[in-house]
């Protein structure tokens, strides 16, 4: 019987490697299953329109595209390092429990730039350190955690800014309801140039027939809640 050797970068244990990880933080925080999955589908969806740019077509390609797919459920990552009691507080965070959260970025990163020193050469691992570190810088330069703007912040993370931003709209919270899509969509277009790239926004709505369903079908928006 033939034993096969392991091969860390492969197709197969890169992908198992991400999904355990990706589990490990659905495990903690009650909201983030399809949370995670949603995420990776809106961030394929975005980056197919956006391979559509003239600026982005020697740049995006169908690889690129399943890399920020599968890189995406590690956006998050960094919050195993967050007490649980902040991340499922029943309510808004008070100021000291949203600086503590504010530090899950590095500390994602931090996680992936050990497996990346392990396993370098790996895109996978590249490009969710970038998603997971930035994906909460602004456009402008007033996000977190290094304060980058326009091209600094790496565009994988740029679209998975409006992915995650996105998500969080049209999913209910214990302090908000789960808004429609018209008004989430008027909320991503109201921060293009200032908390979004505009050619990332301008690729969020091209795609948005599809990207409203992914929530449409999973009967996320109740009306009863407005």
């Amino acid at each position: 019987m033939e034993i096969k050797t392991f091969d860390p970068n492969s197709y197969e244990s890169s992908l198992a490697t991400i999904y355990s990880m990706a589990y490990m933080y659905e495990c903690r925080d009650e909201m983030s299953g399809e949370h995670l999955n949603k995420i990776s589908s809106i961030a394929a969806l975005v980056a197919k329109e956006l391979a559509k740019n003239v600026k982005y077509q020697d740049y995006i390609d169908g690889e690129y595209v399943q890399t920020v797919q599968i890189s995406s459920m590690l956006h998050d990552i960094g919050k195993l390092g967050i007490p649980e009691s902040i991340l499922n507080k029943r309510g808004q965070l008070n100021e000291e429990e949203f600086s503590e959260v504010k530090r899950h970025p590095v500390l994602g990163a931090d996680k992936i730039d050990k497996l990346k020193n392990e396993f370098p050469g790996n895109p996978w691992y590249d490009m969710s350190e970038c998603i997971i570190r930035y994906h909460h810088e602004h456009y402008d330069g007033k996000g977190y955690p290094d304060g980058l703007s326009r091209d600094q912040i790496p565009l994988s993370a740029r679209i998975v800014a409006v992915a995650d931003v996105y998500d969080a709209l049209r999913s209910k919270r214990p302090y908000k309801p789960a808004f429609p899509h018209w008004r989430s969509a008027e909320i991503i277009v109201g921060g293009s140039g200032t908390h979004f790239d505009p050619d990332v926004v301008s690729a969020f709505l091209s795609a948005q027939t599809e990207i409203s369903e992914i929530y449409d079908k999973a009967n996320q928006f109740d009306p009863a809640d407005l």
